[in-house]
């Protein structure tokens, strides 16, 4: 991809770039949405050092894309979404923690970063999650919604595939709720759990040493 070879993209180019973004993320064909992702993952981490005097934020139309994707028609889009929304997160949690202010005053009024993950991109992944899930007692969101709903906490559990940090919990909980949903929304949690306990799953305190070299 010729946006791939480019060192940088102008910041004046940056937003009517993401501009077509929106534009082609309503064609009919969910080949071409699906194509959308590789672009955004270079705007993901290009997005970071976009002068803070471009408006729009360019990270609010990218966050605003992604989760757009995360709710796709098509299921392929929506399971190729999920991981490029964890890696927005894991990015843009440390640099919002970066741009936090410092002092006393601030630090006192609100709780202490965790040290994995900023709450604030962490906070409004989950809270978009709930509000899409919870229309389910409500009359019901579409099917393909919920499960991008479900994809949204996947991620933030993809944010922590060897520890459990303290915000890890409550998205657990949530994610159990759902465990016996329609699919796809079943496969995406029993495969969350799955991979879960892979990757968190002690050694044995008895095994057994392997024997002494010959």
């Amino acid at each position: 991809m010729l946006l791939a070879q480019l060192p940088l993209l102008e910041a004046g180019l940056l937003v009517p770039f993401l501009a077509l973004l929106k534009d082609l993320s309503a064609s009919p064909s969910w080949h071409l949405r699906g194509c959308l992702l590789p672009p955004l993952k270079y705007l993901i981490y290009l997005g970071q050092f976009a002068p803070p005097s471009l408006q729009p934020p360019p990270q609010e139309a990218i966050q605003a894309l992604l989760l757009q994707l995360l709710v796709d028609p098509q299921l392929e889009v929506r399971e190729a979404a999920m991981p490029v929304v964890a890696g927005y997160v894991r990015l843009y949690g440390t640099h919002a923690r970066r741009r936090r202010p410092r002092g006393p005053a601030t630090y006192a009024r609100a709780p202490s970063p965790d040290p994995s993950l900023s709450p604030l991109p962490h906070r409004r992944l989950l809270a978009w999650a709930d509000n899409i899930l919870k229309k389910r007692k409500n009359g019901g969101a579409p099917l393909a919604q919920r499960h991008g709903g479900v994809l949204g906490l996947a991620a933030l559990v993809a944010l922590a595939p060897y520890d459990v940090p303290s915000w890890l919990p409550e998205v657990l909980e949530r994610l159990a709720r759902h465990a016996q949903q329609p699919q796809p929304i079943k496969a995406a949690v029993s495969r969350v759990f799955a991979d879960f306990k892979r990757t968190h799953q002690a050694p044995p305190t008895n095994a057994v040493p392997p024997p002494p070299p010959l």
